[in-house]
């Protein structure tokens, strides 16, 4: 895939942000934004300029056209810049190498989910590790979940749980495939924390840090096994009324994402595999094998 630019204004910008994301120099980060764009290096992007009609700019592409650019731009700058696909996204969605889309999560949640199904969690039918079903019992019928272990007992994952515990009659696999979702818990805030210096931090329902929030900077993707020091505390709703339970409360509480100009998504999503594939692993213990596995990637 070869996209094609009028100049390489935004593609210079977008340079210096995987620079400090990345902690790569400027010429090493224009060099794989070039190369992951289709080019041999940074002077032949520079030389082909307006050589053909420039690509469609991102704002204008329908949604699904939107993603697969995301996910195959994602594909090449991980093999340019050695880095979890997470990471690579985060840097995409905050550099915007091929436009200016107005941020929306939800489509950050589907590049994500495309590119876990084509890396860590591919989509698998019947009653095997990583399937999607649904529970078929009172109060929860047609609840989707990512089935760990067809037991018994019977263990998945839900929006609200990790490592979630039910019969075995009350799993069913659909007869129409499901999507591959990832859990609320992971990127929900459940609360804020305001630092000494006044930053609000936003934290998950397990008490994780998932961003700082400065007035006039670009907010911090947090690493979720950090302490934070605050001064005060507050939540935004409790275990009576919860996201995932009441869509309402679910749209006021994407909303209350983008309201903080977040245009990402917390580290915490990219536990899902691990617990997925951990038997009895679920997602506070996943964070830590996280942290494990992110120090010895800085070692290696």
């Amino acid at each position: 895939m070869r996209l094609y630019f009028n100049n390489v204004t935004r593609q210079k910008k977008a340079a210096k942000i995987f620079a400090a994301l990345t902690g790569q120099t400027l010429s090493f980060c224009q060099r794989a934004i070039a190369r992951s764009c289709g080019y041999r290096d940074w002077h032949d992007l520079e030389s082909s300029v307006r050589s053909e009609q420039p690509s469609e700019c991102d704002e204008y592409l329908p949604r699904d056209a939107f993603i697969e650019t995301q996910v195959s731009l994602i594909s090449q700058l991980k093999v340019e810049f050695s880095m979890n696909s997470g990471d690579i996204q985060h840097a995409l969605s905050a550099s915007r190498i091929t436009g200016n889309r107005r941020a929306d999560i939800s489509e950050q949640l589907d590049i994500r989910i495309r590119v876990f199904q084509n890396e860590e969690l591919p989509a698998v039918t019947g009653k095997v590790r990583g399937a999607i079903g649904k529970l078929k019992t009172s109060g929860r019928n047609g609840e989707p979940v990512i089935l760990k272990n067809f037991g018994p007992p019977v263990h998945v994952i839900t929006h609200g749980s990790g490592n979630a515990g039910v019969a075995d009659f009350e799993y069913v696999t659909p007869r129409k495939p499901l999507p591959l979702f990832i859990p609320m818990r992971l990127y929900l805030a459940y609360g804020a924390w305001i630092e000494d210096e006044g930053a609000t931090v936003l934290f998950s329902r397990d008490y994780c840090p998932l961003w700082r929030i400065r007035e006039g900077q670009r907010a911090e993707r947090l690493e979720p096994w950090n302490r934070i020091r605050f001064v005060h505390q507050s939540w935004f709703w409790d275990d009576r009324n919860t996201p995932w339970s009441d869509p309402e409360l679910c749209k006021k509480e994407m909303n209350r994402l983008s309201d903080y100009g977040l245009i990402g998504l917390p580290l915490l999503v990219e536990i899902l595999p691990i617990v997925v594939h951990g038997d009895d692993v679920n997602f506070t213990d996943a964070v830590g094998f996280l942290r494990s596995a992110r120090k010895n990637q800085r070692a290696a």
